[in-house]
């Protein structure tokens, strides 16, 4: 893949449309498939988020880094990546990865995607119940399945192995800073001067497939 493919700063690799996103088109194809066998299973699997790119990551990144100007800026950091990627380093940048839910499940409530909604007794429970049997049979994990110390559990967040992890390898430091060169993201100066251990905590310390 690309060095703007990675951080987001192209799109080029995204030829497959599946649920109003834009997937790489192996992702895409396996996705397709497991939301078959989902479908097939009773559930109305979808995406609630797919794609994004590097705009929309640091336009996300700019609004938290601005509505927690209370907190000193090295904290402010952590806060935010407990949830939100770096812009250039998100998995969704990749269109290997998606965020997943049922809406026939949801009802009328408001999605959230958080962890309540997924864990026993929420309307997603039964769906990541099936999805931890199956999901895998077709490429997919949880890259943020358990708590690691980075980034919090996302049971909502699906990734296409074969793809995302050649990705997670070509992604480096140096192509990160050099995207951050063309659109530096809120807090740059205090991101490079803590660089090694937000990157070594927030984007490699992720579960195994």
């Amino acid at each position: 893949m690309l060095e703007a493919q990675l951080c987001g700063q192209s799109e080029s690799h995204l030829t497959l449309k599946v649920d109003n996103t834009q997937l790489q088109v192996e992702a895409g194809k396996a996705y397709l498939s497991l939301q078959q066998a989902a479908a097939e299973a009773g559930f109305c699997l979808r995406i609630a988020s797919g794609f994004r790119s590097y705009q929309r990551q640091a336009a996300i990144w700019q609004a938290k880094f601005d509505n927690l100007q209370h907190i000193p800026v090295p904290e402010r950091l952590h806060e935010i990546l407990r949830w939100s990627a770096l812009p250039g380093a998100s998995r969704h940048h990749w269109g290997t990865d998606m965020d997943i839910y049922d809406p026939v499940a949801l009802g009328d409530a408001q999605l959230k995607l958080e962890p309540e909604e997924y864990l026993q007794g929420g309307p997603f429970s039964d769906l990541l119940v099936w999805l931890q049997l199956e999901a895998p049979r077709y490429g997919f994990f949880w890259p943020y399945g358990e708590d690691k110390g980075g980034i919090a559990a996302e049971p909502w967040h699906l990734s296409y192995q074969p793809v995302a992890s050649r990705c997670l390898e070509q992604l480096s430091p140096k192509v990160l800073k050099q995207a951050w060169q063309q659109q530096p993201p809120a807090g740059h100066e205090q991101l490079l001067q803590h660089f090694d251990q937000l990157y070594n905590r927030y984007i490699t310390n992720i579960c195994s497939a």
